[in-house]
């Protein structure tokens, strides 16, 4: 049995889908936060997401220029592969380290050599997840943070580029100096985007991104409580978002009412990758200036830290847990709100007309649908009640009375927010309002929006294996899609040859299908080529090709059926879950065996 902190670690994967590397907005099934049945903490989920950034960082750097990259990793000094107890190690393809970020002695000595306090031979282990799309490792490993050698459990994300290894580990549960579970993920992941907005205005054009940070109208730098402060690696205050009086003020010489000096905890522990601290200060949202708990993320660039904290005693925003099932959902919401968003700026005409039409499945999957607002929040547009446009949200409240103008002016915010209301579900035959979870992505003159009608039913932590396999089967369907559209028949040959790993993974591998349901490209049985799924029925009765086709979608789905195992010795059909993305005018598939 694989360990819970190697769930938690996987879990984590998952979530980084829906924004970028951020936090997910709302929790999973009965839980505030999703590793309370998984024992990591919110804060070690950060340092897990970090470690994948510095990872990435590594091979971007080693694709440049090999030779390079693997001094700057070995060099300690250098923050952007060290970062705490973070670190990166290379090994090539026999498991042999070539390159080590806290113990260099450790070059040219083979991994298989190396066992672990419980037995655990290090090169069996990393060997293991040996993979493209990256897997996470679990043993026991000294923690360089700490002053001493005693091995602590380390959860180490590996990632294959060529014929090399990459690895970056964490040390779940002795990082843990900042409380967040007590944070709403949405909060978090604001707070994510304006620290990187900050750093992007500031430099581009430092003197403009002071003002606007110091400006409490703009709300790319103000949302509620939260607010951007800038500091100079020197410790002098920069910018403030609510006291631009304090620019120009040493940042040492404040010390809060717990103690702690500011400049000592931000500036001496300074992080490229962002780092989450704790200290009291007062909040803006009060009118007192009484000092209250106060939880900050602060990134370091170009000479400067960047910060934005929020005051979590004040209270957290309960939000309805959900399922896995319900938060894939949720991604495609997002990902067709963002669609219509970026349709209607180019073309507002034809967006319009494609948003309103129920055969367009960019703008229509199942309950999903588009909505637009302009600026004074009345209706543009309506993907299932068209007889709705021209009505302003101040004068139609949901099915529990709760007023949509009301809801519009306390959400509308250029970081994407998430709100709750009671509506109909097109899906269903009753006009009675169900919960639903709606996206608003706000793009200046109009706001974009669908939403999700949870289930509240179904996978609320799923097995290990399982959500590292449906990692996975996403990433290699989207490698797939990227490499037929660009090169149909080089990709048809890859995705056949069972020893590249970009198309097969244990039992995962490409199927791609034309629309007509004729098999163009099979990665376990190429006989299949030019077969069409219309004539394969499962041992269940299911129709392979009216599976596939009756509701391809550009967002990708999951679609269970019964299918041999190309991991077992016999041909009988076990339960598959497959997921399916159309692009063009194909079907891409790769499945799992739970």
């Amino acid at each position: 049995m694989k360990s819970v902190f190697l769930v938690a670690a996987i879990s984590i994967t998952l979530a980084i889908t829906l924004a970028e590397a951020q936090i997910d907005d709302y929790p999973i099934c009965q839980s505030d936060s999703m590793t309370n049945d998984s024992g990591l903490s919110d804060y070690d989920q950060t340092r897990q997401i970090l470690a994948q950034q510095m990872l990435d960082r590594a091979i971007e750097a080693f694709a440049l220029d090999p030779t390079t990259a693997m001094a700057q990793i070995q060099d300690t000094a250098n923050p952007l592969y060290h970062d705490g107890e973070l670190y990166v190690f290379m090994l090539d393809i026999n498991g042999t380290i070539v390159a080590h970020g806290i113990t260099p002695d450790l070059v040219g000595v083979s991994t298989y050599s190396l066992i672990d306090i419980r037995g655990t031979n290090i090169g069996d282990i990393l060997n293991e997840s040996r993979s493209p799309y990256g897997k996470w490792a679990e043993y026991w490993w000294p923690n360089p943070a700490t002053e001493t050698n005693d091995p602590e459990i380390k959860i180490t994300w590996t990632k294959t580029y060529g014929n090399y290894q990459f690895a970056v580990g964490m040390y779940p549960g002795t990082t843990s100096m900042v409380k967040l579970d007590d944070v709403d993920g949405q909060t978090k992941r604001i707070i994510y985007q304006m620290v990187d907005n900050a750093i992007d205005a500031f430099v581009a054009d430092k003197d403009s991104a002071i003002a606007a940070i110091q400006d409490p109208t703009n709300s790319l730098y103000h949302d509620g409580e939260l607010y951007v402060f800038v500091h100079s690696h020197a410790g002098k205050i920069v910018a403030h978002g609510t006291m631009p009086e304090l620019v120009g003020v040493d940042s040492y010489s404040f010390t809060d009412t717990q103690g702690t000096n500011l400049g000592e905890l931000i500036l001496d522990n300074r992080s490229s990758y962002g780092k989450w601290y704790e200290y009291w200060w007062p909040s803006p949202a009060t009118e007192t200036d009484e000092e209250e708990r106060k939880v900050a993320w602060v990134k370091s660039h170009a000479g400067h830290i960047f910060g934005v904290g929020t005051y979590p005693d004040a209270g957290l925003v309960q939000r309805v847990a959900l399922s896995m099932e319900d938060k894939e959902r949720q991604e495609v919401a997002w990902q067709m709100a963002t669609n219509a968003a970026e349709a209607f700026e180019a073309d507002p005409t034809s967006a319009t007309s494609a948003i309103q039409d129920p055969d367009n499945n960019l703008y229509h999957d199942e309950e999903l649908y588009v909505t637009v607002l302009d600026s004074d929040a009345v209706i543009v547009a309506h993907g299932v009640s068209p007889n709705l446009v021209g009505t302003d949200l101040f004068a139609l409240n949901d099915t529990r009375g709760t007023n949509f103008g009301g809801i519009f002016i306390e959400n509308h915010s250029p970081y994407d927010k998430w709100v709750e209301y009671w509506w109909p579900n097109p899906t269903t035959i009753t006009d009675e309002g169900e919960l639903k979870v709606v996206i608003m992505v706000d793009r200046g003159e109009h706001t974009f929006t669908v939403g999700t009608y949870p289930k509240m039913e179904g996978t609320c932590m799923i097995d290990t294996d399982e959500s590292e396999k449906r990692r996975i089967a996403k990433a290699m369907v989207e490698k797939a899609i990227a490499a037929y559209s660009k090169d149909p028949v080089s990709a048809s040959k890859a995705i056949a040859d069972t020893t590249n790993p970009l198309y097969h993974d244990g039992e995962l591998y490409v199927v791609v299908v034309h629309i007509n349901g004729t098999m163009v490209a099979h990665g376990a049985t190429p006989d299949l080529v030019g077969v069409s799924n219309y004539d394969l029925v499962d041992v269940q009765g299911t129709n392979m090709g009216e599976l596939l086709m009756e509701h391809p979608s550009p967002y990708g789905q999951w679609l269970e059926y019964w299918w041999p195992n190309p991991a077992t010795e016999t041909d009988e059909a076990e339960r598959k879950i497959s997921w399916a993305k159309s692009s063009s005018s194909h079907v891409f598939v790769v499945g799992l065996y739970p």
